[in-house]
């Protein structure tokens, strides 16, 4: 545990032997894990403790909630790595009463606060067997009430199943499936910070397929259901499902080992997946999710009015909701491209021009689908790969960062145009040729926007 936590709990000493550190940090602690947060649990007589901490630690106090009888404030002491310190009230008369309404038994154990601070572990208190369960690799419900208090532990379960590589307790998995439709009523934030916390993790695939064993995924995303009765009909002959589950897992598969696939542009690969269009959301776990309902040149692909619902359920930003439209849509372009023989310089530039920002995530869903269809021909499409790489780097590249010959100002004044659409797509005739090579100067563009102009 970082040293800051430590010297801010030392503040609180007077107060050792009524707060207890509850939850995450003292599972943390037995798995010899960097703990994110500190989740201190307040008897009711103390409500002014945690902004009088707050003013001690030149801290900011935020109030997260207030449900019922429960009131957690966190105190956010900033940095380049901010410390946390969540507030919770005790629930109940005692710490036992307060950790047997816990989601997990790995969260329902307890330190007090002043063997916590010193690193002892003789004196956890674990009511519901929890360090039993860690050595086990297990998660168990407190209880079966835990879900029905609170419906997001039924994606929780999954979360950490995935985080810490546990499998889930047979009891555990049977009230998921009993209360699973519980989630339909969870708001899309909560659900969605969830499933993203699933899809960041590496690998997901078999998480995901735990989840569509107990029908979660069906009440999340109901399009999975039409893709499922579309496999049972066999209408297109490819099992529309089986195939976005093939293709999650070939994603992964490109993503583990990346140096498989794009050699000495690894580490550019790794920098563009874990880099986020939104905080906490990096594009690795949207290309996942947008393989799920299938994507582009895919069965049982999402049409635009499946995609907006989706995007609108999981309340994604402006920016996901355009990402995922964007890689779903090029990726048929980029499949296009890689079937021809030989890839023009035109057609490689035209590609990276469009694609600038996301051409690794074009590559990443065109290798992850030659991978899961398990046909041959996955030596070339890696070498037909690898050689538009090296072009945009050497040809295409430098070409790019060079601004356009000519604006819309200029062919307005060239040639006495209104704006209007014909504009652009004069402008996109002439960076192609440029892109290509075929231009390089101010007055062959300007001749080839009067060729265009005629045409």
């Amino acid at each position: 545990m970082k040293k800051e936590y430590i010297s801010c709990l030392k503040l609180l000493e007077e107060y050792h032997g009524r707060l207890y550190v509850a939850g995450g940090p003292v599972r943390d602690l037995l798995l010899d894990r960097e703990t994110p947060d500190i989740d201190i649990v307040v008897p009711q007589g103390l409500g002014g403790l945690p902004a009088d901490f707050a003013k001690g630690v030149k801290g900011r106090c935020v109030l997260l909630h207030d449900k019922q009888d429960q009131v957690t404030e966190r105190v956010i002491i900033q940095g380049q790595a901010p410390l946390v310190f969540d507030f919770t009230r005790m629930q109940g008369t005692s710490i036992e009463e307060d950790l047997s309404n816990r989601d997990f038994t790995f969260n329902a154990m307890a330190l007090p606060l002043g063997d916590f601070i010193g690193g002892r572990r003789d004196r956890i208190m674990d009511p519901h067997g929890g360090r039993k369960a860690l050595r086990e690799r297990r998660i168990s419900a407190v209880s079966e009430r835990s879900f029905l208090e609170d419906p997001l532990r039924l994606l929780r379960a999954f979360r950490f199943a995935a985080q810490l590589h546990f499998r889930i307790d047979p009891e555990t998995l049977r009230w998921i499936r009993i209360h699973r439709r519980l989630l339909e009523g969870v708001s899309g934030e909560r659900i969605r910070d969830e499933i993203f916390r699933i899809l960041s993790c590496l690998p997901s695939h078999p998480i995901v397929v735990e989840m569509d064993r107990v029908g979660i995924l069906e009440v999340l995303f109901p399009e999975i259901s039409a893709m499922k009765e579309e496999g049972r009909t066999k209408i297109c002959g490819v099992d529309p499902w089986k195939h976005a589950l093939a293709a999650l897992r070939a994603l992964e598969t490109v993503m583990e080992k990346p140096g498989d696939y794009f050699n000495g542009h690894a580490g550019e690969f790794r920098a563009y997946i874990v880099n986020e269009v939104a905080p906490g959301r990096g594009k690795a776990a949207l290309i996942k999710l947008a393989a799920l309902p299938g994507v582009e040149d895919s069965p049982g692909e999402l049409g635009a009015e499946a995609w907006d619902n989706l995007i609108l359920r999981l309340r994604l930003s402006r920016k996901e909701g355009a990402f995922l439209r964007r890689i779903s849509r090029r990726a048929r372009e980029l499949s296009v491209l890689m079937s021809s023989d030989e890839i023009s310089r035109k057609g490689a530039a035209l590609f990276f021009s469009r694609n600038k920002d996301d051409y690794f995530g074009l590559f990443l869903m065109y290798l992850g689908r030659i991978v899961a269809s398990k046909k041959s021909g996955l030596q070339d499409v890696k070498k037909k790969t690898l050689d538009l790489l090296f072009r945009y780097e050497k040809e295409i590249k430098p070409i790019l960062q060079r601004p356009p010959l000519i604006d819309g100002e200029d062919l307005m004044d060239s040639f006495y145009l209104k704006p209007g659409p014909v504009i652009g797509k004069i402008l996109t005739a002439v960076r192609a040729a440029q892109l290509e090579g075929v231009i390089v100067n101010r007055s062959q563009a300007l001749a080839l926007a009067g060729k265009v102009l005629k045409k």
